[in-house]
């Protein structure tokens, strides 16, 4: 997903590529490419399994690296989610509510990454091909116009 940044005049959010986000914006304007490029990088593929393996690793055992992912990855990733569900909300900032809503989002889409060795077997697939992964972010869409709701 895009970063938002204010505005240096109006102070209105907006995304790298200038555009910006309001509550007024449907579900349908937000950048199909941007949840694209999200389940890309949480779904797992062959390639990916070994970064998955140390990064379930340092989530367990929170060794070394476990910090520099959280401060780097996981907190402004998430906290990016919860500010546009709070700017879709109409909220200045995002609460509780809207921190919750962008973990529940994100971690729905681990059930294609630590969960992939239940999840593909039951969807009957083989791995997760371009068109498993563009359905994965159209549902990610209908969650999050869910969460907005």
């Amino acid at each position: 997903l895009a970063s938002l940044k204010p505005d240096p005049i109006s102070g209105e959010k907006r995304g790298e590529k200038g555009e910006s986000i309001t509550p007024d914006t449907t579900i349908d304007q937000v950048d199909a490419d941007d949840f694209d490029a999200l389940v890309s990088a949480i779904a797992a593929d062959p390639e990916q399994r070994l970064g998955t393996d140390f990064v379930l690793r340092e989530m367990t055992e929170q060794g070394p690296g476990f910090s520099l992912l959280y401060q780097e990855l996981w907190q402004p990733g998430i906290l990016l989610v919860a500010d546009l569900l709070a700017i879709a909300r109409g909220h200045q900032s995002a609460g509780e509510q809207e921190r919750t809503g962008a973990l529940m989002l994100l971690a729905s889409l681990t059930a294609f990454t630590t969960q992939a060795p239940i999840s593909l077997p039951v969807m009957g697939w083989q791995d997760l091909g371009e068109s498993h992964r563009s359905n994965i972010a159209a549902l990610a869409r209908q969650l999050l116009a869910g969460l907005i709701a």
